[in-house]
């Protein structure tokens, strides 16, 4: 049969049957004009294979392997949420003890020494208020 009616017969894609051919899993012939002809055993009949693709046959102790791999990953998948919950609840009561961050009030007031009085001149005029850098650029006051 060709390729195409291997194939259907198989349950394998064109390409794989080519590829069977060329690793010599399957007997084939070429013909002159290009055509490839499969020779596919007598057990596939009525289009349905009797065997999985490429030699693989799962055994229950293979499935009963993959179902336990399934289990212990989703008990992994659950630990890990529960876990990001346990963590964002306490990065919220943390945030909730932090004090909100006000601006101090700036009031300009002259330095006064240890007796009371004011260092320097009286004739100097007052320092300019001191901006903060990030203020400055994003351009707020």
């Amino acid at each position: 049969m060709t390729v195409k009616e291997a194939a259907r017969v198989l349950g394998a894609s064109q390409d794989a049957v080519r590829k069977r051919v060329s690793r010599g899993t399957l007997e084939a012939e070429k013909l002159p004009d290009g055509t490839v002809l499969v020779w596919v055993d007598a057990h596939h009949d009525d289009g349905v294979s009797t065997s999985k693709p490429d030699g693989v046959h799962p055994t229950q102790a293979h499935l009963d392997a993959l179902e336990s791999h399934i289990a212990r990953l989703e008990a992994e998948l659950e630990d890990r949420k529960e876990e990001a919950r346990r963590k964002d609840h306490l990065l919220a009561a943390a945030l909730e003890r932090i004090p909100a961050i006000e601006p101090p009030e700036t009031t300009p007031q002259s330095p006064e020494n240890s007796s009371g009085q004011t260092s320097g001149s009286g004739d100097l005029p007052p320092e300019p208020e001191k901006r903060s850098w990030w203020r400055e650029f994003f351009g707020l006051g």
